[in-house]
């Protein structure tokens, strides 16, 4: 799915209603923020910016869960940056 890393930018005009798409990626469960504005989903994540996608006739859930999980996967990949497991953390240090 191509998406933009570029702000969503412009006015909104009405306010639309802010929905949460979380997925799990390389174990670790990440959350971001999105609205649909016309045909398009505008996702923010704190950890990894913002970025769009056309819905293309699916479901705006559908669309934020694929955008967070490709922008997501790319970022971890990219960084470096270790991200914490969800396993990681509930572990017990013997």
């Amino acid at each position: 799915m191509p998406f933009s890393d570029d702000p969503p930018g412009g006015d909104r005009g009405d306010a639309a209603e802010e929905l949460t798409a979380q997925v799990t990626v390389n174990g670790t469960t990440v959350m971001g923020i999105y609205e649909v504005k016309d045909d398009t989903v505008l996702l923010t994540s704190v950890d990894f910016g913002h970025a769009s996608a056309a819905l293309n006739g699916q479901a705006a859930e559908v669309v934020a869960a694929q955008l967070l999980r490709e922008i997501a996967a790319s970022e971890m990949a990219r960084s470096g940056v270790h991200y914490m497991r969800d396993d990681e953390g509930n572990s017990a240090d013997t």
